[in-house]
């Protein structure tokens, strides 16, 4: 069932009113939005736990309250930061892994969101093709697309980004799992080295920071990317432990991150402010059984004008990438060094780092490549550029053998269940 609502909270508390191409005024863009859906959550969980009353459908994923297509899950334990960084180091762990269709509940449900809260919704369909199908009627696409429609580019391009600088790459001295030959070549994206942050494409790429993180300490954990008016794609692993017993791992969005200008020049960490998520959808296999290639998931920020108009990236599916290039832009998390930063030891400093190289071979499901990866990298694109089109063609997982990086690639299945979520939960400002 497709929800077309006015998120009439958003307009109550007055948050439309952005510049699409300005800094942010407001830091944390949707707090009181979230503040108050995160209320509404605590007391359907107190009335659960207390008196043993079964939620309703929220209205923020059906306008009805007894939607058949919805079915209560329980409550998830939130992680800790602990847990997260151990799922992550897993999620990076160089095994031999086989590239199967396992399946377990693919047939029952069509995903599971959760809120900040920890509150479980099973997403069940009654006519799951159907559903697909309406889904990609919604977005203007045929029942056989295996495209997304072009990137929503309001604004501009970085004019800094005209051409690839090149620079010497150093020896990298940092972690070698997933810095291919021992040679870093990735160049960084910061208003410190010219670029332009609030501009397209960086502003779609952004950092999931522990929620509620202040904007003076940035801490990128993961990588999203913006693929629609109000949706990001990431790794499963950044925002759930998965398998049976994982956790929730509850983040925000910082869109085109710049800890290097904020540590070197006093800027803005945040440049396009804080975005808050309202929901985690994320693949019944990750969750049921950590299934490894659907270690994906799709985030739904809060709905206004400045959220749809920082753009978005398309994505699709492409059974012709081996040999061919891409490009990789993520953010190392704190203790990783990347070899061509100018500050002292090498530095990261939590901003945007990344580059373009070969997509060496890939399987039914996993794309392997040549980019240089480190932890934080986890949920980035893998993306073809083409004259200012940029489309996702895999979701970045972790390191795999010493010579090869690894992702999730969009495959037919990907792409259908990334376009239903974008059409179930559209925006009324696109």
């Amino acid at each position: 069932m497709l929800r077309i609502t006015m998120t009439s909270s958003l307009l109550a508390f007055g948050l439309i009113a952005w510049s699409t191409y300005a800094p942010a005024q407001t830091v944390r863009i949707d707090q009181l939005a979230h503040e108050a859906a995160l209320n509404e959550a605590k007391q359907r969980r107190q009335a659960f736990e207390e008196h043993g009353v079964v939620p309703k459908v929220p209205r923020s994923l059906s306008e009805n309250p007894d939607d058949p297509e919805y079915v209560f899950g329980g409550y998830s334990r939130i992680a800790t930061e602990d847990e997260a960084r151990e799922a992550m180091l897993h999620s990076r762990e160089p095994i031999a892994e086989l590239d199967d269709d396992y399946d377990r509940s693919q047939d029952q449900d069509l995903g599971v969101f959760i809120n900040g809260e920890g509150e479980m919704w099973h997403w069940r369909p009654r006519d799951r093709k159907r559903t697909i199908a309406e889904a990609k009627a919604a977005l203007g696409l045929s029942a056989d697309a295996q495209e997304s429609p072009a990137e929503f580019g309001t604004g501009f391009d970085d004019p800094a980004d005209a051409g690839w600088e090149s620079r010497s790459s150093k020896l990298q001295v940092t972690k070698k799992e997933a810095i291919i030959g021992n040679t870093d070549s990735r160049s960084i994206r910061s208003a410190d080295s010219g670029h332009c942050m609030n501009c397209s494409p960086w502003r779609m790429i952004g950092a999931l920071e522990p929620n509620g993180q202040s904007t003076n300490s940035p801490n990128a954990r993961c990588t999203a990317t913006k693929i629609g008016p109000r949706h990001l794609l990431t790794a499963g692993h950044c925002v759930h432990t998965g398998g049976s017993g994982g956790a929730l791992v509850t983040r925000d969005w910082w869109g085109g991150q710049d800890g290097m200008n904020f540590y070197a020049n006093g800027g803005d960490a945040s440049p396009n402010g804080i975005r808050d998520i309202e929901w985690y959808w994320i693949h019944p296999n990750w969750m049921s059984s950590g299934q490894y290639n659907r270690d994906y998931a799709v985030l739904m920020l809060y709905d206004s004008a400045s959220t749809v108009g920082l753009g978005w990236f398309g994505y699709k599916v492409d059974w012709t990438l081996a040999n061919t290039s891409a490009w990789n832009f993520g953010y190392p998390a704190w203790g990783n060094t990347c070899a061509n930063s100018n500050w002292a030891n090498n530095s990261c400093r939590n901003s945007m780092w990344g580059m373009s190289a070969k997509i060496t071979r890939t399987t039914s499901r996993m794309a392997y490549y040549k980019h240089d990866t480190q932890g934080g990298h986890s949920g980035s694109a893998i993306y073809q550029y083409n004259g200012g089109n940029r489309k996702i063609v895999a979701i970045h997982k972790g390191a795999y053998n010493g010579i090869e990086n690894r992702g999730v690639k969009i495959t037919n299945e990907v792409f259908d269940n990334i376009s239903a979520v974008k059409a179930a939960w559209p925006s009324n400002f696109d």
